[in-house]
């Protein structure tokens, strides 16, 4: 999901696996070299409203669902 990336991916076939390969990128601090740019493209902005640090901030549970629901 994070990636993109598949099981049967080539990259996988001489031993590296996807949990590897995602263990690897986050104890070097590079995560965003790995997160499937669609994530990173379309929803920016609804991840930051969702993790803001003021609940305030914050979008609401119904807000979050109707958007996961792709109701914009």
């Amino acid at each position: 999901m994070l990636t993109g990336k598949k099981l049967i991916d080539t990259m996988f076939e001489e031993g590296l696996s996807l949990h590897s390969y995602a263990r690897t990128a986050l104890d070097g601090d590079r995560v965003l070299m790995i997160v499937d740019p669609m994530l990173l493209h379309d929803d920016v902005n609804e991840m930051w409203l969702c993790s803001s640090e003021s609940p305030q901030d914050r979008m609401d549970i119904e807000t979050i669902v109707h958007e996961l629901n792709g109701h914009n």
